[in-house]
């Protein structure tokens, strides 16, 4: 067990092999745990990290660490701690919303993303909504290498680059070592330092905190935010029941991993969610991206033909929806996910990356 010290909260952690970087964010069911079989699949080529968010798993159940906004500062906390500048992301659910925003704010710091069951919902706007600028290359965007692509960041808004790209990262040689991390595995009384360079994070976090106390009894902001009604209706458990019949094998793998959810996380991650937000923060990322959607996901419906249109507009050589047979975790119940997501790592343009569950662009 490793874990990360993020202010008086531990973040825990489990890394396996080694190579370049894959960062893998567990969803609203679950922790890092379902990500082993991944991780297995992965390790030989990659070094995979999987992380539990707070609220889940072994990491802190801190409320006021609940909200969205700290959840995407710590995942940018650990990877730099962890001195990974050009990681691959590999997020679930929550963990796609949380690679998304590190993608948008931190561009340099993401080569690439498959993001599964992400929350895609169509805002009532979505007709009359401009799809905003996304980001522009000085050659064509359709290449996977960022060395080969430079973008102009300042047309990103809001965007601060967690790192600066250097050796080390995900180009390097696969056999190549990064620098060592000053992170160490824990005992169960040893806890870790925290990079000295990063201490400076720690007047934010205590006001963003403060912001996230006073936010946490206000009732939903947004009567049109469909995520915030599903997950503040249901505890955990109840979540499980309605993606995975109790006689599944998935249902026994997750059940103990579930009982351990703090239940108050899903209402406090989804209250700000903003549909409009989450299609727009999609349509300005620069990393290749790869949106894999179970067809019948009963809990996080699979987008409507109009918003999949809506992210892959003028973007189709760096956006690419796959919708794949199964529910909510694809990478538990469909058979070719691991070869999916190995043939996505290992691609050099995603217009060589060809599946037949690939969503083709049906109007001009």
């Amino acid at each position: 067990m490793s874990a990360i010290a993020v202010g008086s909260d531990l973040v825990h952690y489990e890394t396996l092999g080694r190579g370049r970087a894959v960062v893998l964010l567990h969803g609203w069911i679950g922790s890092w745990r379902y990500w082993v079989p991944t991780m297995q699949h992965l390790h030989l080529k990659y070094k995979v990290y999987a992380i539990d968010l707070f609220g889940f798993g072994d990491s802190a159940k801190n409320p006021r660490r609940y909200p969205i906004e700290e959840q995407i500062r710590m995942v940018q906390f650990v990877l730099e701690a962890l001195d990974l500048k050009r990681a691959a992301l590999v997020g679930h659910g929550l963990g796609a919303w949380v690679a998304a925003e590190i993608a948008r704010r931190a561009p340099d710091s993401v080569a690439r993303m498959m993001l599964i069951s992400t929350p895609l919902y169509s805002p009532v706007d979505l007709d009359h909504r401009a799809p905003p600028m996304r980001m522009r290359s000085s050659v064509t965007p359709s290449s996977m290498d960022p060395g080969k692509t430079i973008y102009n960041a300042a047309e990103l808004r809001g965007v601060r680059p967690l790192a600066s790209l250097g050796r080390g990262g995900y180009d390097d040689k696969s056999g190549s070592r990064p620098r060592q991390p000053a992170i160490v595995d824990l005992g169960p009384s040893d806890p870790t330092i925290p990079n000295a360079r990063l201490l400076n994070q720690i007047k934010l976090e205590e006001a963003a905190r403060a912001q996230a106390e006073r936010q946490a009894d206000t009732p939903n902001p947004n009567p049109e935010n469909p995520l915030y009604q599903l997950l503040a209706a249901h505890s955990p458990d109840s979540l499980l029941n309605r993606c995975v019949r109790r006689t599944d094998g998935l249902y026994s793998r997750l059940g103990p991993d579930v009982s351990r959810i703090d239940g108050r996380v899903l209402r406090e991650t989804a209250i700000f969610y903003d549909a409009g937000r989450m299609l727009d923060s999609l349509r300005v990322v620069p990393a290749p991206t790869v949106l894999v959607h179970g067809q019948n996901d009963p809990l996080i419906p699979s987008p409507d033909e109009a918003v999949w249109n809506y992210l892959t507009h003028e973007k189709e050589e760096l956006c690419v929806p796959i919708p794949v047979p199964g529910g909510h975790f694809p990478m538990s119940e469909y058979d070719n996910f691991h070869r999916l997501l190995t043939g996505f790592l290992d691609a050099d343009d995603l217009r060589e990356f060809e599946v037949k569950e690939r969503w083709r662009r049906r109007s001009r």
